[in-house]
């Protein structure tokens, strides 16, 4: 393996943590910095830099503008947030059109199995607040009252799809033939 190759293959691992950044802070606040995109068109051109050849860089780059553009309409749809949009675009640099299929599959898919365990959570969070509000009519029948201004905790209506754009990026990073990481496995060999 050459310099570059090595080079290429440190900026996918600067993407790798960087996904699982965004994942991170997508559950803490259900936000991706834009910070955190940067970084990751950055460690892109880093290693297009080194180790692409001008065509190549250039179908991943149209790949992460279509991505970007379709996006944008799922935003206007109001079915994607911003950060979300932006993070697929900016993995779409790394996919290009030859890993993109696969990353959108395996996105949907880890969305789908995302937005079930909302659902179990969710139900679990309705369930306990019923338990609770059974308590709290009990204990107004026996004079006791709830403490003034004291709620239910609400549950956001929200999804953190990061996490599952993160689940896809790895996904393309370990299984892919594109990915730089590709010499390395051995099941890629």
């Amino acid at each position: 393996m050459t310099p570059s190759d090595w080079i290429e293959i440190l900026a996918a691992a600067g993407t790798v943590l960087l996904l699982l950044a965004a994942a991170a802070t997508d559950v803490a606040r259900y936000r991706i910095p834009n910070v955190i995109v940067y970084a990751i068109v950055a460690t892109f051109l880093v290693g297009a830099a080194f180790n692409f050849a001008w065509p190549t860089t250039a179908l991943a780059i149209l790949a992460g503008v279509v991505m970007f553009l379709v996006g944008a309409g799922l935003f206007a749809a109001g079915l994607f947030g911003g950060g979300d949009v932006k993070l697929i675009a900016a993995m779409a640099l790394w996919t290009g059109f030859a890993g993109l299929p696969r990353f959108l599959l395996v996105m949907t898919a880890a969305g789908g199995l995302l937005g079930l365990l909302w659902l179990a959570r969710r139900r679990r969070h309705r369930a306990a607040l019923a338990g609770n509000a059974a308590i709290s009519a009990e204990g107004s029948a026996t004079g006791t009252q709830p403490a003034e201004g004291a709620q239910a905790p609400q549950m956001p209506n929200r999804i953190p799809y990061g996490v599952a754009i993160a689940i896809a990026g790895l996904d393309f990073f370990v299984t892919s033939a594109h990915s730089p990481f590709a010499p390395l496995w051995p099941w890629m060999q």
